[in-house]
């Protein structure tokens, strides 16, 4: 009797880059993992995909794609993590609707989605004005020495001497 071979494995997070896969030039190889979950890069089709599941039927799951060639790599990434943050704001808001609606919903709290992808309108990788523990003092006044009509003037009269 021969050996029995071992059962795949489900895809993991951290399977690595098929020995087939076709590469894009210039992209290095961290660029092919992403952080979002339900995101991954199909290495056969060169496209970037998004799964989800129906918030009334969790063994449904949905799934989108964003092709390398139509829209660009990074591109593509940032729209397939954009795709799978509004995919997870809709499935928790949905969910906090039916427990609410049951009775068993926590007043004020709603399930926090994943963390913006870089690139979305709800990512902003500053922090706010009023987190800064140090403002220089030119900062402090409403009008710094460059928004001043005396800077403008003098600006068009050193222009002129040109």
């Amino acid at each position: 009797m021969g050996k029995v071979s071992p059962r795949r494995r489900r895809r993991a997070s951290n399977k690595g880059i098929p020995k087939n896969a076709v590469i894009v030039p210039n992209v290095p190889m961290q660029d092919y993992c992403s952080q979002i979950p339900g995101v991954y890069y199909h290495f056969g089709k060169l496209e970037w995909r998004t799964t989800c599941r129906d918030p009334f039927n969790c063994s449904k799951r949905s799934q989108r794609t964003f092709g390398v060639r139509k829209y660009g790599f990074y591109e593509a990434k940032m729209m397939a993590e954009v795709a799978a943050f509004e995919w997870e704001k809709h499935r928790n808001f949905v969910l906090y609707l039916q427990t609410a609606s049951a009775g068993n919903a926590v007043p004020g709290h709603v399930h926090s989605p994943p963390p913006a992808p870089p690139g979305s309108p709800q990512y902003y990788p500053y922090l706010p004005y009023e987190c800064y523990t140090y403002v220089p003092a030119e900062l402090e006044s409403p009008l710094t020495p460059h928004a001043s009509m005396e800077y403008y003037n003098n600006a068009a009269s050193q222009l002129s001497n040109i």
